[in-house]
């Protein structure tokens, strides 16, 4: 294995900035993606990425998230090679006494992509059922 990723249908947590996603039916999260250093810069990842996506749209899924570190270019370029479009960016303000977490549209991402987007990492959307991801 040179390369590989986690695939969510319900819920996971991003540690990276401290929020869970909540998914709806017919959506997915791609998460944990890695490459392994000899094999990087021949697009492995964005081939994986494209064959996971491709397989969760012949499973009937309608939306795949996906997401990047502001500052992981490589990772940026090979999430846009594979088809995805930016919707959103988080930022995290550490103000006193907790940090605050904001979502801005990016655009030109439909709004209603962007509530989406919002709703399903500010948590306002009903939990579901456990199901535990499965690598891809």
């Amino acid at each position: 294995m040179v390369s590989y990723g986690w695939i969510t249908f319900d819920q996971e947590e991003i540690g990276e900035v401290s929020l869970h996603i909540r998914l709806q039916a017919g959506e997915a999260y791609i998460w944990n993606c890695a490459t392994l250093p000899d094999y990087r810069g021949q697009r492995i990842y964005c081939a994986l990425l494209v064959y996971m996506s491709w397989t969760l749209h012949q499973l009937g899924l309608h939306r795949i998230w996906i997401g990047t570190d502001n500052t992981n270019l490589p990772s940026q370029r090979s999430v846009a090679r594979a088809g995805f479009q930016p919707v959103c960016d988080i930022f995290i303000t550490h103000a006193s006494p907790a940090q605050r977490v904001g979502i801005r549209g990016y655009p030109p991402a439909l709004p209603q992509l962007v509530m989406d987007a919002q709703a399903a990492l500010l948590n306002r959307r009903a939990k579901p059922e456990p199901h535990h991801g499965q690598p891809g």
